[in-house]
C-alpha cells in the first residue's frame, strides 16, 4: 500500500490491542471493520484514532479483562478529545 492509498483508507471504529502491553507498555490501536478486528494495521499513539470501540487482545479475554481491571478509566483515557461529550 503506498502512502497516497493509506491516505484514503478510514475506519469507523478503533480498539485498544493490548496484547505487548504488559511487555512494551505500547498503547498499540487496530481499526475494526464491521464485526471484524483488522489485525495487522496497528497505530501506536497517544489516543484512538477515531471513535474507540473497546479492548482487544489476541490473546484472549483474559487478558483484556486483566488490562481494564488496570485501567479502569481507559475509555477517558485513550478517546480523542473531539469524541468525547457531556454526559
Amino acid at each position: 500500500m503506498t502512502d497516497s492509498t493509506f491516505e484514503h483508507v478510514t475506519f469507523d471504529e478503533w480498539a485498544i490491542d493490548v496484547t505487548c502491553s504488559k511487555y512494551s507498555g505500547a498503547i498499540a490501536f487496530v481499526p475494526i471493520c464491521g464485526d471484524e478486528v483488522v489485525w495487522g494495521m496497528t497505530m501506536i499513539q497517544d489516543r484512538a484514532p477515531g471513535p474507540l470501540a473497546g479492548v482487544v487482545s489476541q490473546g484472549g479475554m483474559a487478558d483484556v479483562e486483566e488490562w481494564v481491571a488496570d485501567n479502569p478509566d481507559w475509555m477517558l483515557r485513550y478517546t480523542k478529545a473531539e469524541d468525547l461529550c457531556d454526559v
